[in-house]
This record gives C-alpha cells, structure tokens and sequence, in this order.
C-alpha cells in the first residue's frame, strides 16, 4: 500500500510540475505577445524609427533573426501538440497562444523589414566609406525577406494538415505584398561613360557593390535615376544604341544584347534568376 501511495504521490508531483511549466510557458508568451503588440504598433504609426546607421540596421537584423528562429519553435511546439490535443481540450488555449505568437512574430518582422529597406538609401548617402557593409546589409534583407516568406507557406501547410486548429487559425494563403515588392525590385540605368560619372554612377573611387577598381556604381548615387522594373516581368530592355557593355556584373550566359554589327536594339535577359543573382542593379554603358 505504501509503495502505491508513492506512485500516486510522484505522479501528482509530475502532473503538478507539468501544470506549473506550462502555466510559465502561457505567460512568458503572453508578456511577449503584449510587448510584440506594442512594438508592431508603434511600426505601423511610425512612432518607432530605426537610427540611420551600422550599428541600428543590425539591431534590427538579428531582430528579425531572432522572430524567425522563434517562429520555428513555435511550430515545433504546435507539432507537438496537435498529438497530444485529442481528448484534451485544456490544450486548446496553448495551441492559440502559439498561434497568435506566430502571427505577431511574422508581423513583426515584416514591418521591421519594410522599414529596413526604406532607410537603406539614407543609409548609402551618409556611410558610403563603409559600402561594403550596406551592400552586404543589403543582401541579408533580401535572404531574410525570402525566409519570412518561406514561413507564410510552412505556417498555411501546417494549418491544414492540424485539423484541430481550422477554427483557431484562419488566415488566407498569402504573402506579403511589401515582401514581393521587395524581391521583385531591380534597377537598371542605360547612359553614355559621360553621363553615368555626371550622375555619379561610376567613378574611380569605388563604390557600395565594388564591381571593379575604375567603373563601380557610387554609394551617393540616388536611386531616382534609376528606371524600376519588375524581375518576374522584365525580359527585355530596349536601347537602340550604336554600342553597349554592362558595369554592373551579371553571370554569363544569364543575358545576351540583341541587334547587328552596327546598332544594340535590346539586352535580353534569358535567365532572370541567374541576372539578377549577384545584386538589383543593372548599370548599361551605352555610346549613342
């Protein structure tokens, strides 16, 4: 008798201990979810600015790093729930507070993204002596942009593979479109030796993307005189020119320039994911 008033001891003792762990694990989500709620807010109003500089982007980088590994954890933890939850509706409430984690964590990222790559011109004008950094800066948003996005698929599969949470989690299967905006937005620029030094898009110094020591694309160049395109759209950029050369570095065989011994009609891009794979500006050296 006593040896089973001790099994029974121990197993309140365990099913005591494992309440309590998951009563601190509600609420340590809880105080995240306030201080997420609180933080997306003040994104959207515009209340919360990034600091123009290295040291703000990359705060803001492992940030995002940080929401992206904690989303993963939360899926996990949603796995592994959903095995337990049949029978068991006291599992409910955790399965929510995971997925409303999930939601902010995303939302949190996104907003922290857009606002990453908004500053990232300021950022090029006023510390253009460390352009490598910002270049470097630069292709880490655009990793972490296409991992966030990543998410959104992971998080609507796992969705409709728990049944349990079709009432939960309702939300469409989507991406965001400041997220697309993002990845889908190259450069290009098409203007004589002259004229591309004139605008500071070339120079001798060397510049954010560093494509060689003489014509390299300048830190101060503004991205208004670039032309906007789209990389899921754009196969073709007309140039009706008598001669062309790209500055910008594209992989070989990824474009080819349209035209005759005489006259350059078009650079037609044959591989757009390849193009595009070292950087989103195209820089054409033209002779008219």
């Amino acid at each position: 008798m006593k040896i089973k008033a001790t099994i029974i001891a121990i197993a309140l003792a365990i099913m005591t201990s494992c309440s309590g762990d998951a009563k601190k694990e509600n609420e340590a989500l809880k105080q995240q979810m306030a201080k997420l709620k609180k933080e997306n807010s003040e994104l959207k109003a515009g209340e919360k600015k990034l600091k123009t500089s290295i040291e703000g982007y990359n705060k803001f980088l492992k940030e995002i790093e940080g929401n992206l590994a904690e989303i993963n954890t939360n899926k996990e933890l949603l796995v592994k729930l959903n095995k337990e939850v049949k029978g068991k509706k006291s599992l409910s409430g955790d399965i929510k507070a995971h997925i409303n984690s999930i939601k902010a964590l995303m939302e949190n990222s996104r907003l922290k993204i857009v606002s990453l790559d908004k500053s990232l011109v300021k950022l090029r004008n006023e510390s253009s002596e460390k352009s490598e950094n910002i270049l470097e800066m630069d292709r880490k948003i655009k990793s972490l942009t296409k991992e966030l996005m990543s998410k959104d698929m992971e998080i609507s599969e796992l969705e409709f593979g728990l049944s349990e949470l079709q009432d939960l989690y309702q939300t469409e299967v989507q991406t965001s479109t400041d997220l697309k905006y993002i990845i889908n937005r190259p450069y290009y620029i098409s203007k004589t030796s002259k004229e591309l030094k004139e605008a500071g898009i070339i120079s001798k110094e060397g510049g954010f993307i560093g494509l060689g020591k003489v014509k390299v694309l300048n830190a101060n160049a503004q991205n208004t005189l670039f032309n906007e395109v789209k990389k899921d759209e754009t196969k073709t950029i007309t140039l009706s020119v008598k001669k062309a050369k790209l500055i910008s570095k594209h992989p070989e065989g990824s474009y080819s320039f349209e035209g005759n011994a005489t006259r350059v009609d078009s650079l037609v891009i044959i591989d757009s994911q390849s193009f595009w794979s070292q950087g989103n500006y195209l820089v054409i050296e033209i002779e008219k």
